[in-house]
């Protein structure tokens, strides 16, 4: 596992005056290795296996010298290495202005599995409303990994292409094309907003322990939100963020200016073995981040993360009545399974408890 404060997601600047032929070159070089490992791993890219160094390096310094203005590109490095990147290509049609299509996610395979895809796509996605583009879309090979991803960020599934590309073993496969639409369509949202900035969402760590106890803490002591009644001091929530990331799980903070406005982590549903492959979710906002659309950002990097790990089944908890929560949930497509009458007691009164349930489609197949 990559150490997190090595990891930087970063928009390619270097085609400008300042970049010089070397750095050019070891940008081009770094690219070409994680393309090559991404092939021989059957991904879908346009490319077939085996893939020559030479030819990836080719492509990479194209790509490295296309005009900001046709196609906008990130590259995600950790421990002195390149090890993920996107792309945006960027509709330059008059009556095609709002969107933008992704293209070329790709993460090194010693790599994988610790959220960088997703940090890679809320970089495109923050990038494209700045822009103005409020609608994206992508395709992807049909029945893979990946489509289980996009729809985790929310994103929908128009249809297939019958035959679109081959696969390793040279067999033509369909392609499933995704979209999704950003809102404010068109409408370039003012980077020095405080409103409208962009979080940034990232793994957490026992440094953000008091900053998630502020925002934790007054569910405790004003809601029936948590069924935790006495505030959580930050040695304890240091603990609890360290105990879930030593066990392989997800702890996500959203900030904004260098400010925690939101978290969300996932834990055992249940102790037992046989219920490894089922986790609990959780998010919780800042007063000052609600109805900002946050809580659903923060619940799809988590699933995606979720899926990455190979969990199976999530399930979120709900004390009733919480129409904001019950939406959110059936948002992002949980369903309802349960309700437990009268399992809390808090503030005086009984409260009832329903159970909401979303399928991953990874893990063990029967």
């Amino acid at each position: 596992m990559y150490d997190r404060a090595t990891l930087h997601i970063e928009p390619f600047t270097g085609a400008d005056d300042t970049a010089t032929a070397k750095d050019m070159a070891a940008t081009a070089k770094g690219l070409a290795a994680l393309l090559c490992d991404a092939v021989q791993g059957g991904a879908s890219l346009g490319f077939m296996p085996p893939l020559s160094t030479d030819t990836a390096y080719g492509y990479w310094q194209s790509i490295l010298a296309t005009p900001p203005a046709e196609l906008r590109l990130w590259i995600a490095r950790a421990e002195g290495r390149i090890v993920g990147t996107v792309q945006l290509s960027l509709c330059g049609r008059a009556n095609g202005d709002n969107r933008a299509e992704v293209q070329k996610l790709m993460v090194h395979s010693d790599w994988r599995g610790q959220g960088i895809a997703a940090r890679l796509m809320a970089a495109v996605e923050n990038q494209a409303r700045r822009l103005g583009r409020g609608l994206l879309y992508l395709d992807t090979e049909a029945g893979s990994g990946a489509e289980g991803f996009y729809s985790a960020l929310g994103y929908s599934r128009v249809g297939e292409i019958p035959d679109f590309a081959r696969n390793p073993d040279g067999q033509l496969r369909p392609t499933a094309i995704y979209f999704k639409r950003l809102g404010d369509a068109g409408t370039p949202r003012p980077a020095d907003s405080a409103e409208t900035a962009p979080f940034t969402i990232r793994s957490a760590c026992a440094a953000d322990a008091a900053a998630i106890a502020a925002i934790y803490n007054p569910y405790v002591l004003d809601s029936v939100i948590t069924f935790e009644e006495t505030p959580v001091s930050v040695a304890a929530m240091a603990d609890r963020i360290s105990d879930t990331l030593a066990a392989g799980l997800p702890w996500l903070v959203a900030e904004r200016d260098g400010q925690l406005q939101g978290y969300a982590y996932a834990a055992k549903w249940r102790a037992r073995s046989a219920y490894r492959y089922a986790l609990e979710s959780s998010v919780y906002l800042a007063p000052t981040a609600k109805r900002l659309g946050l809580g659903s950002e923060l619940y799809r990097c988590l699933l995606a993360r979720l899926r990455e790990i190979g969990c199976h089944t999530v399930i979120g908890g709900i004390a009733l009545p919480n129409t904001a929560s019950v939406a959110l949930h059936e948002k992002l497509g949980y369903r309802r399974v349960a309700r437990f009458e009268q399992v809390g007691y808090k503030f005086e009164r009984w409260i009832d408890v329903g159970y909401w349930q979303l399928h991953l489609d990874v893990g063990p197949q029967d």
